[in-house]
């Protein structure tokens, strides 16, 4: 790249588009360029100008991810891309293709990965904290999604799914901390509102050797995530909860012999997601600047064809393998 300082702009400024907002005017070898606040695809056109822009951050409705992020990256403007990813197989096969035919590249803004909450257990997961992964258990219980500019979070048609809105991160998260690349066996329930879409169901992922539940009910209050982990040498349980403005949380972790284990390095994120995301901003620079090994975009496709496959699931009660 011609010069060091990175022109920066924004497509979407909903809520979470302002939380971008405010935080990459303060990232050191930025220059902030403008903010595209329409959905228009001819507004998206005139605003990717790759003689204006180095990096575009995509933080649109979630039907315009792909066609954004694709006309990005057709004109060599780097992309930082808000989740879901793509939310169906035709997608992905478009994204796909995109980033094989450019030089630019293309940032999944899967911010849990990046937590020193929900990383850090990663990594020591990975490490052997508690031996082999047998069991993961996650739970969101939260308040209802914000409706977002022109209700477009509940409308199916643009947001696409609710199973992809949130539940993307825990469902990356699981095959993360469960160490398997084999696509597993899938089982879902749930019941759709009158929209079509799901506020709250339960998934079961199977391998060999291992099991994960997930279960998300986005009708409730407060905001609380419940984590547990099962391992050969030990349990994993972690309580997180959003409430009156701040967080109550617990982390405990007990090998089989029931003595206490310690987690280095971590500590619980202390707001909803926006500090989280100011740290997330920094690495995935690094990721455009070549400083920081890329996150590997095939590591995170099961975890979005997973959450395709429990919306199916939900929608006709199959089964899939």
């Amino acid at each position: 790249m011609a010069s060091e300082i990175l022109k920066i702009g924004l497509a979407g400024f909903g809520r979470w588009g302002q939380e971008y907002a405010q935080r990459l005017p303060q990232l050191d070898g930025v220059a902030f360029e403008p903010i595209l606040g329409t959905t228009s695809l001819a507004d998206l056109s005139n605003f990717l100008d790759p003689s204006r822009l180095d990096v575009v951050a995509i933080v649109l409705p979630n039907h315009l991810h792909v066609p954004a992020t694709k006309m990005a990256l057709d004109r060599g403007i780097h992309v930082l891309c808000e989740k879901p990813l793509f939310t169906d197989l035709e997608e992905l096969e478009t994204l796909r293709a995109a980033r094989k035919n450019s030089r630019a590249k293309f940032v999944p803004m899967l911010r849990y990965r990046h937590s020193h909450t929900w990383g850090v257990v990663g990594h020591a997961l990975a490490e052997g904290l508690i031996g082999k992964i047998e069991c993961v258990r996650i739970t969101l219980s939260r308040k209802p999604f914000l409706r977002g500019v022109e209700d477009w979070r509940y409308d199916a048609k643009r947001v696409k799914s609710w199973v992809l809105e949130e539940g993307i991160h825990f469902l990356d998260l699981i095959f993360w901390y469960v160490g398997q690349k084999l696509r597993p066996e899938i089982s879902a329930v749930g019941v759709p509102d009158h929209s079509g879409l799901h506020a709250h169901f339960s998934v079961q992922l199977s391998w060999p050797g291992c099991y994960a539940v997930y279960s998300q009910n986005t009708s409730a209050f407060e905001h609380l995530k419940i984590l547990e982990v099962v391992g050969s040498g030990g349990t994993l349980r972690y309580y997180w909860n959003w409430r009156d403005d701040r967080v109550v949380d617990d982390l405990q972790i007990s090998g089989k012999d029931g003595q206490q284990l310690e987690l280095s390095g971590w500590r619980a994120d202390y707001s909803p997601d926006q500090d989280l995301l100011a740290r997330q901003l920094r690495l995935a620079l690094e990721e455009i600047h070549g400083s920081r090994s890329p996150m590997d975009f095939e590591s995170t496709v099961m975890a979005h064809e997973c959450g395709i496959e429990i919306e199916r699931q939900l929608g006709r009660n199959g089964k899939y393998k």
